[in-house]
C-alpha cells in the first residue's frame, strides 16, 4: 500500500489565513458525526454538513484569488522581518516567459500589429465570397420582411439564455462583463431583445458588437516561444454578441 507521503502537497494560498480554522471545524464535525454511527438527520448531521459547506466555500475562495493572496502575503514577511524571503518573493512575480522578440519582431506595437496580421490571414483564410454573396442576396430579396413576426425577439427568450452565460470570465473589447447583464434589472432583457429584433430585421449587426480582442496562448513553453506556430489564439467576444448567439442557435 503506498504512503499518504509519496504524493505531491499543492500548498494553496491564503490556507493558513482563510481556509484552516474552517478546514479544521469541518474535520471535528465529521469525526464527531461519524463516532456517533454516523446519524443521517438530526442536529449533528446539520452541524456536519454546514461546516463541509463552510469549508468549501472558503477553499474556492480561495483558489479563485490565488494572486491576491500571493500579494498580501509578500509584505507579512517584510513585517516578520523576512527581508530575505521578502526579496525572494518579488524575484518570483517579476519571472515571465514572455519573450521580447516573436518572428522577429520586437517591441509591444510592432509585435501587436504582427499578431493582427497573423490572426487575420489564419481566421479568414477563405479567399471564396460566394457563400457571403447568397447571404447578401438573400437579406436583400427579403427586404418586405413578411412573416418577420414569427421570429421577433421578446424578454422572456433572453431570461433563460441569461443562465447559459459564463460568468468569472474576463470581458470583451467593451469591458461588460457577464455579471453586469447577468445581475441587472430585468428591463435589459427589454433593451437587449429590441437590439435583437434590429439586427434581425436589417440583417446587420453594431461595428461594436462583432469586435473580439484576440489573445495568443502558448501551446508549449518550453518550446520555441518565438515562433508563432507555437500560439494559439483565444477570442474575448462581447457579452452582448455571445447573447445572440445563444439566441440564434
Amino acid at each position: 500500500m503506498k504512503s499518504n507521503s509519496s504524493k505531491q502537497k499543492h500548498n494553496v494560498p491564503g490556507w493558513n489565513k482563510d481556509v484552516r480554522e474552517k478546514h479544521k471545524a469541518a474535520r471535528r464535525a465529521y469525526l464527531y458525526w461519524f463516532d456517533n454511527h454516523k446519524p443521517k438527520s438530526g442536529p449533528l448531521f446539520d452541524i456536519m454538513k454546514d461546516s463541509k459547506k463552510e469549508f468549501k466555500y472558503a477553499l474556492r475562495a480561495c483558489r479563485k484569488s490565488q494572486q491576491k493572496c500571493k500579494a498580501d502575503a509578500m509584505p507579512e514577511t517584510l513585517l516578520n522581518r523576512s527581508p530575505k524571503k521578502f526579496r525572494q518573493n518579488i524575484r518570483k512575480s517579476k519571472k515571465s516567459w514572455l519573450p521580447s522578440t516573436v518572428v522577429g519582431e520586437t517591441g509591444n506595437k510592432v509585435v501587436t500589429v504582427m499578431w493582427r496580421k497573423h490572426f487575420s490571414a489564419l481566421l479568414n483564410s477563405s479567399k471564396n465570397s460566394e457563400i457571403g454573396n447568397f447571404v447578401q442576396q438573400n437579406i436583400t430579396s427579403h427586404g418586405n420582411f413578411e412573416g418577420i413576426d414569427e421570429f421577433m425577439c421578446n424578454s422572456f427568450m433572453i431570461k433563460p439564455l441569461l443562465h447559459k452565460l459564463p460568468l468569472n470570465r474576463a470581458a470583451g473589447k467593451d469591458g461588460i462583463f457577464a455579471e453586469h447583464i447577468f445581475y441587472a434589472d430585468s428591463t435589459v432583457c427589454n433593451h437587449l431583445s429590441s437590439l435583437f429584433n434590429v439586427c434581425l430585421i436589417h440583417g446587420k449587426i453594431p461595428q461594436d458588437g462583432m469586435q473580439t480582442v484576440i489573445v495568443p496562448i502558448c501551446k508549449n513553453e518550453n518550446g520555441n516561444t518565438s515562433d508563432a506556430g507555437n500560439y494559439r489564439p483565444v477570442s474575448l467576444a462581447t457579452i452582448i454578441s455571445k447573447l445572440f448567439e445563444h439566441y440564434i442557435l
